[in-house]
């Protein structure tokens, strides 16, 4: 591990559980949830952090297996389901500390949600991680990914970002490694990124895929 990413990873989830102390569930999953409830199964939640994906899946009755970087993160993730547990004794949460572009996966997994990992990955990285996903995923298993896409500000991001300057990926890019399994969704949105000069038009790509 990069012992200057985990320390900037644990500063970042030890300030933002000081200022957000309850682990609430995105409303991205409320709306793809569609693609998952009504099904049980074991989901891999890669870069968890304080494990909203992970405890929406538990919720409805999956078993989440969540690797995260912040040993920070994965302790609050673990104390968090632990009490969730009592109300939803069906679904479960395995939290543990990973570096997810080099952890080897030993099971197969119903649906895999990688949310926010790209830019952390060079191109031969990132492929690799993704093809270890595609062959850890069971026959008409889902992954969701939410990926921050190039774009003209991209350089100013990776400057104030100087610990570890992110990496941003062509939607062509991302979608290539999946052109033979099917698209349940694909959603492009538009976000403003903080830099020096005031926030700047950024591109984000939400995708929905399902494994033949």
């Amino acid at each position: 591990m990069d012992p200057n990413l985990t320390n900037f990873f644990d500063d970042h989830w030890r300030k933002s559980l000081e200022d957000h102390e309850s682990a609430s569930i995105l409303p991205q999953l409320e709306t793809f949830g569609p693609y998952f409830n009504g099904k049980k199964g074991r989901v891999l939640d890669l870069g968890s952090g304080r494990g909203q994906h992970a405890l929406w899946f538990a919720r409805h009755g999956w078993h989440a297996d969540a690797f995260d970087l912040s040993s920070v993160a994965v302790e609050h993730l673990q104390k968090v389901a632990t009490f969730w547990k009592r109300f939803y004794p069906e679904g479960s949460v395995e939290a543990r500390v990973a570096d997810v572009g080099v952890t080897d996966l030993t099971r197969q997994y119903d649906a895999i949600t990688l949310f926010n990992l790209s830019h952390y990955f060079s191109v031969e990285k990132w492929r690799e991680l993704v093809d270890r996903c595609r062959d850890h995923t069971v026959s008409g298993g889902v992954h969701l990914l939410h990926i921050h896409l190039d774009s003209e500000c991209a350089s100013v991001i990776r400057q104030i970002h100087n610990v570890y300057p992110p990496m941003f990926f062509r939607e062509e890019e991302i979608c290539g490694q999946y052109r033979d399994w099917e698209v349940l969704e694909s959603r492009l949105e538009n976000d403003l990124a903080p830099t020096p000069v005031g926030p700047q038009p950024h591109r984000l790509l939400w995708l929905v895929v399902r494994k033949p």
